[in-house]
């Protein structure tokens, strides 16, 4: 039989990224950008433009109309000051700050959504971002001093959006985040990693052929509802607790040897119980 298993979980990684990331965000519309050394000197600042010499601070404006369609829906503005996705920090950060100058949140790798108030009007974000350098592992650099640093810019705005949120498109991707990393910590020669896949690829086939997004939740919804492994029974868990107990009254007049026996026949019996009422239970759709 021909084992597809390495192409369909290539396919996996690829879709997660060009099918089901963008169900998250069905509307967006550039937010736009004001930069400058402090909130005074603020100029017009086009997304994909360098910014940030080492350890210096840019403050950036952001701003947007928001539609009147989008009232009552949740909406965020989406900020990649130009992160590096493989580090949460050790390098470029920033922190949102209100109309007050009150901070409100951190930007970085894993945070770069910041909440936005669905009513119609202006939405402005003020973000003051710190251009640290990255520094290579256990290499000297010149980074490390402001007199030798230079003044090179070390990022570029990767991205300034206003998105509105889809609630079921974002916990499709958390649900198959789960399957797919669940399934990769199998022995490929388990019978579950097998099934977590083809799971899997029915899902992406309906992203593929238009589903919504709370249709293909369905699709994988009982198969999240297995756990990854039985739990033990009432009957058994009786049993160990009624060997235990004998165990320890008659601690001392059994042997340590009698007492291991006891106990490598009670785990083995509920080792062989568990097994059974996996390989017995019906797979999941």
């Amino acid at each position: 039989m021909h084992d597809d298993r390495e192409l369909i979980e290539e396919r996996i990684t690829r879709e997660l990224v060009e099918r089901v990331l963008p169900l998250v965000h069905p509307e967006r519309l550039p937010l736009a950008v004001e930069a400058g050394a402090s909130l005074d000197e603020l100029t017009p600042f086009e997304v994909g433009s360098e910014w940030g010499p080492p350890w210096g601070t840019t403050w950036f404006r952001c701003t947007a109309d928001i539609p009147d369609s989008w009232s009552g829906a949740r909406v965020e503005a989406i900020i990649d000051l130009g992160f590096e996705a493989d580090s949460p920090g050790f390098q470029c950060e920033g922190l949102v700050r209100d109309a007050d100058g009150q901070p409100v949140q951190g930007i970085h790798p894993r945070r770069m959504a910041v909440p936005v108030a669905a009513t119609s009007g202006r939405a402005s974000i003020v973000v003051e971002a710190a251009s640290n350098p990255m520094f290579p592992q256990f290499q000297p650099s010149p980074l490390g001093s402001l007199e030798t640093a230079g003044d090179k810019q070390l990022y570029r705005l990767r991205r300034a959006d206003l998105v509105v949120v889809d609630p079921d498109g974002e916990g499709l991707l958390h649900d198959l985040h789960v399957l797919d990393g669940v399934m990769r910590e199998f022995d490929v020669r388990d019978q579950r990693r097998p099934r977590l896949l083809r799971v899997l690829a029915r899902a992406l086939d309906a992203v593929a052929a238009g589903s919504s997004a709370a249709e293909v939740r369905a699709i994988v919804a009982p198969t999240l509802a297995v756990p990854t492994h039985r739990r033990i029974s009432p009957p058994m868990k009786i049993g160990t607790g009624a060997v235990v107990a004998a165990m320890t009254w008659l601690d001392l007049q059994w042997s340590a040897v009698s007492l291991s026996v006891v106990l490598v026949v009670a785990l083995a019996a509920n080792a062989l119980y568990g097994a059974y009422v996996w390989f017995a239970a019906p797979a999941p759709e």
